[in-house]
Protein backbone atom coordinates (compact mmCIF):
# COMPACT_ATOMS: atom_id res chain seq x y z
CA UNK A 1 0.00 0.00 0.00
CA UNK A 2 1.12 3.30 -0.72
CA UNK A 3 1.97 5.82 2.05
CA UNK A 4 -0.17 9.02 1.31
CA UNK A 5 -2.66 10.32 4.07
CA UNK A 6 -5.21 11.97 2.02
CA UNK A 7 -6.79 11.11 -1.11
CA UNK A 8 -9.36 13.48 -2.89
CA UNK A 9 -11.41 11.57 -5.18
CA UNK A 10 -11.99 14.29 -8.86
CA UNK A 11 -15.48 14.67 -9.55
CA UNK A 12 -14.95 12.55 -12.81
CA UNK A 13 -15.11 9.37 -11.22
CA UNK A 14 -18.43 7.34 -11.04
CA UNK A 15 -17.41 4.03 -9.85
CA UNK A 16 -14.52 3.00 -7.25
CA UNK A 17 -12.79 0.26 -8.45
CA UNK A 18 -12.43 -3.43 -6.12
CA UNK A 19 -9.36 -3.00 -3.72
CA UNK A 20 -8.86 0.37 -5.27
CA UNK A 21 -7.17 1.74 -1.75
CA UNK A 22 -7.38 -1.70 -0.13
CA UNK A 23 -4.11 -2.20 2.30
CA UNK A 24 -3.33 1.87 2.33
CA UNK A 25 -1.93 1.78 5.57
CA UNK A 26 -1.10 5.15 6.15
CA UNK A 27 -4.79 6.60 4.57
CA UNK A 28 -6.58 8.81 7.20
CA UNK A 29 -9.07 10.50 5.10
CA UNK A 30 -10.79 10.24 1.70
CA UNK A 31 -13.55 12.85 -0.08
CA UNK A 32 -15.62 11.03 -1.95
CA UNK A 33 -17.78 13.20 -4.27
CA UNK A 34 -21.43 13.30 -5.26
CA UNK A 35 -20.19 12.20 -9.05
CA UNK A 36 -19.58 8.48 -7.31
CA UNK A 37 -22.33 5.94 -8.05
CA UNK A 38 -20.95 2.56 -6.86
CA UNK A 39 -18.03 1.12 -4.62
CA UNK A 40 -16.85 -1.49 -5.43
CA UNK A 41 -15.83 -4.83 -3.18
CA UNK A 42 -12.81 -4.20 -0.67
CA UNK A 43 -11.98 -0.61 -2.04
CA UNK A 44 -10.97 0.78 1.09
CA UNK A 45 -10.50 -2.51 3.33
CA UNK A 46 -7.89 -2.92 5.75
CA UNK A 47 -7.22 1.00 5.69
CA UNK A 48 -6.22 0.83 9.28
CA UNK A 49 -5.83 4.84 9.81
CA UNK A 50 -8.80 5.69 8.27
CA UNK A 51 -10.94 7.68 11.29
CA UNK A 52 -14.31 8.56 9.57
CA UNK A 53 -16.21 8.57 6.24
CA UNK A 54 -19.21 10.08 4.48
CA UNK A 55 -20.76 8.31 1.40
CA UNK A 56 -22.98 10.82 -0.50
CA UNK A 57 -26.39 10.21 -1.70
CA UNK A 58 -25.28 9.87 -5.21
CA UNK A 59 -23.66 5.93 -4.31
CA UNK A 60 -26.61 3.56 -4.65
CA UNK A 61 -23.94 0.35 -4.08
CA UNK A 62 -21.16 -0.74 -2.03
CA UNK A 63 -19.81 -3.61 -2.66
CA UNK A 64 -18.29 -6.73 0.03
CA UNK A 65 -16.18 -5.87 2.85
CA UNK A 66 -15.53 -2.66 1.49
CA UNK A 67 -14.34 -1.23 4.92
CA UNK A 68 -13.52 -4.25 6.71
CA UNK A 69 -10.40 -4.30 9.14
CA UNK A 70 -10.54 -0.47 9.40
CA UNK A 71 -9.21 -0.78 12.58
CA UNK A 72 -9.37 2.77 13.32
CA UNK A 73 -12.59 3.81 11.63
CA UNK A 74 -14.92 5.66 14.20
CA UNK A 75 -17.95 6.67 12.60
CA UNK A 76 -19.71 6.30 8.62
CA UNK A 77 -22.01 8.64 7.28
CA UNK A 78 -24.28 6.06 4.89
CA UNK A 79 -25.89 7.39 1.50
CA UNK A 80 -29.52 7.35 1.76
CA UNK A 81 -29.96 5.20 -2.17
CA UNK A 82 -28.25 2.74 -0.76
CA UNK A 83 -30.64 -0.34 -0.65
CA UNK A 84 -27.91 -2.83 0.97
CA UNK A 85 -25.38 -3.38 3.48
CA UNK A 86 -23.45 -6.16 1.86
CA UNK A 87 -21.39 -8.80 3.86
CA UNK A 88 -18.46 -7.87 5.89
CA UNK A 89 -19.23 -4.24 5.04
CA UNK A 90 -18.01 -3.32 8.25
CA UNK A 91 -16.30 -6.08 9.64
CA UNK A 92 -13.87 -6.01 12.53
CA UNK A 93 -14.48 -2.42 12.47
CA UNK A 94 -13.08 -2.33 16.46
CA UNK A 95 -13.07 1.57 16.92
CA UNK A 96 -16.91 1.62 15.09
CA UNK A 97 -18.98 3.27 17.86
CA UNK A 98 -22.64 4.13 15.88
CA UNK A 99 -24.23 3.73 12.91
CA UNK A 100 -27.12 5.37 11.50
CA UNK A 101 -29.46 2.92 9.31
CA UNK A 102 -30.89 5.58 6.27
CA UNK A 103 -34.53 4.43 5.41
CA UNK A 104 -33.56 3.15 1.87
CA UNK A 105 -31.84 -0.35 3.42
CA UNK A 106 -33.93 -3.44 3.38
CA UNK A 107 -30.97 -5.39 3.97
CA UNK A 108 -28.13 -5.89 6.14
CA UNK A 109 -26.22 -8.80 4.92
CA UNK A 110 -24.09 -11.79 6.69
CA UNK A 111 -21.34 -10.48 9.35
CA UNK A 112 -22.03 -6.52 7.89
CA UNK A 113 -21.11 -5.50 11.68
CA UNK A 114 -19.12 -8.66 12.80
CA UNK A 115 -16.59 -7.80 15.53
CA UNK A 116 -17.15 -4.43 16.09
CA UNK A 117 -16.42 -4.49 19.64
CA UNK A 118 -16.90 -0.95 20.47
CA UNK A 119 -19.83 0.06 18.55
CA UNK A 120 -22.46 1.03 21.10
CA UNK A 121 -26.06 2.21 19.00
CA UNK A 122 -27.66 1.31 16.16
CA UNK A 123 -30.56 3.19 14.92
CA UNK A 124 -32.76 2.31 11.88
CA UNK A 125 -34.67 4.69 10.48
CA UNK A 126 -36.80 2.68 8.70
CA UNK A 127 -37.46 -0.33 6.08
CA UNK A 128 -34.87 -3.43 7.23
CA UNK A 129 -36.37 -7.20 6.97
CA UNK A 130 -33.94 -9.26 6.96
CA UNK A 131 -30.64 -9.21 9.04
CA UNK A 132 -28.15 -11.49 8.25
CA UNK A 133 -25.95 -14.24 10.08
CA UNK A 134 -23.78 -12.89 12.13
CA UNK A 135 -24.40 -9.35 11.59
CA UNK A 136 -23.97 -8.18 14.95
CA UNK A 137 -21.31 -10.63 16.38
CA UNK A 138 -19.34 -9.76 19.12
CA UNK A 139 -20.33 -6.26 19.48
CA UNK A 140 -19.48 -6.49 22.80
CA UNK A 141 -20.71 -2.87 23.76
CA UNK A 142 -24.28 -2.95 22.24
CA UNK A 143 -26.64 -2.55 24.83
CA UNK A 144 -30.17 -2.07 23.24
CA UNK A 145 -31.65 -2.35 20.08
CA UNK A 146 -34.65 -1.41 18.81
CA UNK A 147 -35.64 -3.42 15.73
CA UNK A 148 -37.73 -1.73 12.97
CA UNK A 149 -41.54 -2.86 12.16
CA UNK A 150 -40.56 -3.56 8.93
CA UNK A 151 -37.95 -6.67 9.82
CA UNK A 152 -39.24 -10.31 9.34
CA UNK A 153 -36.00 -12.59 9.73
CA UNK A 154 -32.90 -12.37 12.51
CA UNK A 155 -30.90 -15.33 11.02
CA UNK A 156 -28.61 -17.51 12.89
CA UNK A 157 -25.48 -16.44 15.02
CA UNK A 158 -27.20 -12.13 14.44
CA UNK A 159 -26.14 -10.92 18.22
CA UNK A 160 -24.02 -14.08 19.08
CA UNK A 161 -21.89 -12.93 22.05
CA UNK A 162 -23.46 -9.25 22.29
CA UNK A 163 -22.45 -9.72 25.85
CA UNK A 164 -23.65 -6.05 27.23
CA UNK A 165 -27.02 -6.37 25.43
CA UNK A 166 -29.82 -6.19 28.38
CA UNK A 167 -33.09 -5.24 26.10
CA UNK A 168 -34.47 -5.74 22.23
CA UNK A 169 -37.35 -4.52 21.09
CA UNK A 170 -38.79 -7.08 18.49
CA UNK A 171 -41.98 -6.24 16.40
CA UNK A 172 -45.42 -8.65 15.63
CA UNK A 173 -43.88 -8.64 12.12
CA UNK A 174 -41.22 -10.64 12.88
CA UNK A 175 -41.48 -14.12 11.55
CA UNK A 176 -38.28 -16.30 12.33
CA UNK A 177 -35.32 -15.82 14.79
CA UNK A 178 -32.51 -17.82 13.73
CA UNK A 179 -29.88 -20.55 15.56
CA UNK A 180 -27.90 -19.40 18.19
CA UNK A 181 -29.25 -15.55 17.53
CA UNK A 182 -28.97 -14.50 20.83
CA UNK A 183 -26.55 -17.02 22.06
CA UNK A 184 -23.83 -15.73 24.77
CA UNK A 185 -25.92 -12.22 25.33
CA UNK A 186 -25.83 -12.72 29.22
CA UNK A 187 -27.43 -9.22 30.41
CA UNK A 188 -30.10 -10.05 28.29
CA UNK A 189 -33.22 -9.95 31.06
CA UNK A 190 -36.31 -10.25 29.08
CA UNK A 191 -37.69 -10.97 25.86
CA UNK A 192 -40.90 -10.75 24.07
CA UNK A 193 -41.95 -13.16 21.37
CA UNK A 194 -44.13 -12.32 18.47
CA UNK A 195 -47.14 -14.49 18.04
CA UNK A 196 -45.70 -14.64 14.09
CA UNK A 197 -42.59 -16.98 15.30
CA UNK A 198 -43.39 -20.62 15.09
CA UNK A 199 -40.39 -22.21 16.60
CA UNK A 200 -37.24 -21.18 18.88
CA UNK A 201 -34.51 -22.45 16.88
CA UNK A 202 -31.30 -24.46 18.73
CA UNK A 203 -29.50 -22.62 20.73
CA UNK A 204 -31.37 -19.11 19.76
CA UNK A 205 -31.15 -18.13 23.89
CA UNK A 206 -28.42 -20.34 25.03
CA UNK A 207 -26.23 -18.81 27.73
CA UNK A 208 -28.53 -15.59 28.48
CA UNK A 209 -27.79 -16.42 32.03
CA UNK A 210 -29.80 -12.84 32.86
CA UNK A 211 -32.91 -13.90 31.64
CA UNK A 212 -35.72 -14.18 33.34
CA UNK A 213 -39.08 -13.62 31.42
CA UNK A 214 -39.97 -15.44 28.15
CA UNK A 215 -43.29 -14.22 27.06
CA UNK A 216 -45.17 -14.76 24.18
CA UNK A 217 -44.56 -18.44 23.48
CA UNK A 218 -48.29 -18.68 23.27
CA UNK A 219 -47.79 -19.58 19.25
CA UNK A 220 -44.85 -20.95 19.40
CA UNK A 221 -44.86 -25.02 18.26
CA UNK A 222 -41.38 -26.52 18.21
CA UNK A 223 -38.68 -25.52 20.89
CA UNK A 224 -35.26 -26.46 19.19
CA UNK A 225 -32.10 -28.31 20.55
CA UNK A 226 -30.77 -25.89 23.82
CA UNK A 227 -33.04 -23.34 22.90
CA UNK A 228 -32.70 -21.93 26.62
CA UNK A 229 -29.73 -24.32 27.74
CA UNK A 230 -27.91 -22.78 30.63
CA UNK A 231 -30.59 -19.52 31.01
CA UNK A 232 -29.12 -20.05 35.08
CA UNK A 233 -31.96 -16.84 35.90
CA UNK A 234 -34.63 -18.77 34.38
CA UNK A 235 -37.09 -19.48 37.03
CA UNK A 236 -40.31 -20.90 35.90
CA UNK A 237 -42.27 -21.46 32.33
CA UNK A 238 -44.99 -22.76 30.71
CA UNK A 239 -45.18 -24.83 28.03
CA UNK A 240 -47.79 -23.64 26.07
CA UNK A 241 -50.97 -25.70 24.76
CA UNK A 242 -49.47 -24.21 21.29
CA UNK A 243 -46.00 -26.52 21.05
CA UNK A 244 -45.57 -29.89 19.84
CA UNK A 245 -41.99 -30.47 20.66
CA UNK A 246 -39.32 -29.90 23.00
CA UNK A 247 -36.18 -30.48 21.86
CA UNK A 248 -33.30 -32.29 23.55
CA UNK A 249 -31.27 -30.09 25.92
CA UNK A 250 -33.97 -27.76 25.56
CA UNK A 251 -33.54 -25.96 28.65
CA UNK A 252 -31.05 -27.77 30.35
CA UNK A 253 -28.55 -26.29 33.26
CA UNK A 254 -31.15 -23.89 34.28
CA UNK A 255 -30.10 -23.77 37.47
CA UNK A 256 -32.57 -21.50 39.28
CA UNK A 257 -35.17 -23.19 36.91
CA UNK A 258 -37.97 -23.97 39.70
CA UNK A 259 -41.38 -25.20 38.08
CA UNK A 260 -42.80 -25.85 34.42
CA UNK A 261 -45.89 -26.80 33.07
CA UNK A 262 -46.27 -28.72 30.31
CA UNK A 263 -49.31 -28.46 27.89
CA UNK A 264 -51.27 -31.56 26.69
CA UNK A 265 -50.19 -30.40 22.90
CA UNK A 266 -46.53 -31.53 23.28
CA UNK A 267 -45.91 -34.97 21.67
CA UNK A 268 -42.25 -35.01 22.32
CA UNK A 269 -40.03 -33.97 24.87
CA UNK A 270 -36.06 -34.52 23.65
CA UNK A 271 -33.69 -36.39 25.51
CA UNK A 272 -32.19 -34.69 28.62
CA UNK A 273 -34.08 -31.87 27.66
CA UNK A 274 -34.34 -30.76 31.57
CA UNK A 275 -30.65 -31.70 32.42
CA UNK A 276 -29.20 -30.60 35.36
CA UNK A 277 -32.15 -28.06 36.60
CA UNK A 278 -31.06 -28.39 40.26
CA UNK A 279 -33.52 -26.05 41.55
CA UNK A 280 -36.54 -27.85 39.69
CA UNK A 281 -39.20 -29.27 42.56
CA UNK A 282 -42.07 -29.04 40.58
CA UNK A 283 -43.34 -30.97 37.21
CA UNK A 284 -46.65 -30.48 36.17
CA UNK A 285 -48.26 -32.08 33.51
CA UNK A 286 -51.73 -31.24 31.77
CA UNK A 287 -54.03 -33.50 31.73
CA UNK A 288 -54.58 -36.05 28.95
CA UNK A 289 -50.88 -35.53 28.01
CA UNK A 290 -50.45 -38.25 25.79
CA UNK A 291 -46.48 -37.60 24.59
CA UNK A 292 -43.32 -39.54 24.56
CA UNK A 293 -40.50 -38.45 27.15
CA UNK A 294 -37.48 -39.54 26.38
CA UNK A 295 -34.14 -40.60 27.87
CA UNK A 296 -32.59 -38.98 30.80
CA UNK A 297 -34.88 -35.89 30.38
CA UNK A 298 -34.73 -34.91 34.01
CA UNK A 299 -31.42 -36.30 35.17
CA UNK A 300 -29.53 -34.43 37.72
CA UNK A 301 -32.38 -32.94 39.25
CA UNK A 302 -31.74 -32.98 42.27
CA UNK A 303 -34.60 -31.20 44.48
CA UNK A 304 -37.45 -33.39 42.54
CA UNK A 305 -39.17 -35.33 45.07
CA UNK A 306 -42.52 -35.70 43.85
CA UNK A 307 -44.00 -36.24 40.28
CA UNK A 308 -47.28 -37.51 38.82
CA UNK A 309 -47.24 -39.12 35.28
CA UNK A 310 -50.12 -38.86 33.64
CA UNK A 311 -51.75 -41.97 32.05
CA UNK A 312 -51.27 -41.83 28.38
CA UNK A 313 -47.86 -40.51 28.30
CA UNK A 314 -45.10 -42.81 27.11
CA UNK A 315 -42.13 -42.85 29.05
CA UNK A 316 -38.31 -44.49 28.77
CA UNK A 317 -36.82 -45.88 31.04
CA UNK A 318 -33.68 -43.81 32.69
CA UNK A 319 -35.72 -40.67 32.34
CA UNK A 320 -34.89 -39.99 36.12
CA UNK A 321 -31.43 -40.50 36.01
CA UNK A 322 -29.67 -39.37 38.74
CA UNK A 323 -32.37 -38.35 40.57
CA UNK A 324 -32.42 -39.26 44.09
CA UNK A 325 -34.15 -36.90 46.40
CA UNK A 326 -37.83 -38.66 44.35
CA UNK A 327 -39.72 -40.20 47.11
CA UNK A 328 -42.70 -40.39 45.17
CA UNK A 329 -43.59 -41.26 41.60
CA UNK A 330 -47.32 -41.24 40.96
CA UNK A 331 -48.85 -43.08 37.88
CA UNK A 332 -52.54 -41.74 37.22
CA UNK A 333 -55.06 -44.31 36.57
CA UNK A 334 -54.89 -46.63 33.29
CA UNK A 335 -50.99 -46.15 33.13
CA UNK A 336 -49.08 -48.92 31.88
CA UNK A 337 -45.93 -48.04 33.80
CA UNK A 338 -44.29 -48.61 36.76
CA UNK A 339 -41.47 -47.30 38.84
CA UNK A 340 -39.13 -49.30 40.69
CA UNK A 341 -36.42 -48.03 43.25
CA UNK A 342 -33.11 -49.67 42.29
CA UNK A 343 -31.13 -49.57 45.30
CA UNK A 344 -29.48 -45.67 43.77
CA UNK A 345 -32.07 -44.37 41.56
CA UNK A 346 -36.06 -45.24 39.51
CA UNK A 347 -36.32 -47.16 36.69
CA UNK A 348 -39.27 -46.71 35.01
CA UNK A 349 -40.56 -50.02 33.07
CA UNK A 350 -43.62 -50.91 30.71
CA UNK A 351 -46.05 -52.90 32.64
CA UNK A 352 -46.14 -56.03 30.54
CA UNK A 353 -48.00 -58.86 33.27
CA UNK A 354 -51.54 -59.11 32.32
CA UNK A 355 -52.39 -59.69 36.01
CA UNK A 356 -51.16 -56.19 37.17
CA UNK A 357 -54.04 -53.68 37.95
CA UNK A 358 -53.61 -50.67 36.03
CA UNK A 359 -57.20 -49.38 35.99
CA UNK A 360 -56.54 -47.73 39.56
CA UNK A 361 -53.92 -44.97 40.44
CA UNK A 362 -50.63 -46.49 41.97
CA UNK A 363 -48.49 -44.91 44.28
CA UNK A 364 -44.39 -45.75 44.03
CA UNK A 365 -42.39 -44.59 47.19
CA UNK A 366 -38.34 -44.75 47.46
CA UNK A 367 -37.28 -47.59 49.69
CA UNK A 368 -35.19 -46.00 52.80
Amino acid sequence: GSRFKRVIIPDSVRFIEDGAFADCKFLESVVIPESVEAIGNRALASCRRLKDIVIPESVEIIGIRVFEECLSLESVKLSNSLSEIPMKSFFNCQRLRSVVLPGSITMIGKSAFKGCGALEDVVFLGNVTDIGDAAFWNCRNLESINLPDSLTTIRDDTFFCCVSLTYIKISESLQSIGKSAFLGCSKLTEIDIPSSVKKIETCTFCDCSSLEFVRGLSSVEEIGKAAFGRCTNLKSIEIPNSVSSIGKYAFSKCASLESIKISNSVLNIGKRAFLGCSELKDIEFENDFHGKVRSEVFVCCPRLKCIKIPKEASLEPDIFEECQAIEIIIFEEGSRFEAIWQGDRWGIFEITDPRVDCTTERVYVRET
